[in-house]
């Protein structure tokens, strides 16, 4: 069992090591809300940041996957009370990338699904919400955004997007009250790859053995 797991591992590694593949820290802010049957809300400002691991299948399309933490919810007022609802989420976005360009500085478009795990529910007083027991802890959202990649240097990739998250699962227990997540990010990351990127044929270089 464990010479099955040191191969696999190791093949594993030269996969990587071999083929468009870069990782890196990946930062921003969020802007979300909420949609349904829901009144009196507006947009809250929260932070998100975490992983992510980008792989180009080829120079005009890859894949990028990421782990964040989410910070989301929304602002109430009621009767001239103000409160915050805070919902925290590790965010699994599993999302397609298609790039323009063959130079250093590259515009992309994404898409594809996020998934996403409730982390807590707090009050703008870092109570835990009363009605959080009906509340689902998972989501899923579909994710639209446009950014750039830019060649800081070899193998360093300087990635920016805007993305929207709309959310697809009715995220509250209740049968007669629909509310679903809506977030609107801004993320900046640094990659780092396994591979130069040769700005005269604008790809990937070949792997030197």
């Amino acid at each position: 069992m464990k010479k099955s797991i040191v191969f696999f591992l190791f093949i594993a590694c030269q996969f990587a090591f071999g083929q468009n593949f870069s990782v890196g820290p990946i930062v921003g802010l969020n802007y979300s809300n909420f949609r349904g049957d829901i009144n009196n809300n507006s947009g809250k400002l929260g932070f998100a940041g975490g992983i992510f691991a980008n792989y180009s299948i080829t120079d005009e399309f890859g894949l990028t996957g990421q782990v964040l933490y989410s910070q989301q919810g929304t602002k109430l007022e009621s009767m001239g009370i103000e409160d915050t609802w805070k919902f925290d989420y590790l965010q699994v976005p599993i999302l397609g990338a298609y790039y323009f360009g063959k130079d250093k500085f590259k515009p992309k478009v994404l898409l594809g699904p996020q998934f996403g795990f409730l982390l807590s529910t707090k009050d703008k007083d870092g109570r835990e919400l009363a009605d959080s027991d009906i509340l689902e802890t998972t989501d899923i959202s579909a994710v639209l955004g446009a950014g750039f990649n830019y060649n800081l240097a070899p193998k360093i990739w300087l990635n920016v997007d805007v993305r929207y998250n709309l959310g697809l699962m009715d995220i509250h227990k209740l049968p007669d009250v629909k509310l679903y997540n809506s977030n609107l990010a801004l993320m900046v990351g640094v990659s780092i790859g396994f591979r130069d990127y040769d700005m005269k044929s604008g790809s990937f270089s070949k792997t030197k053995k």
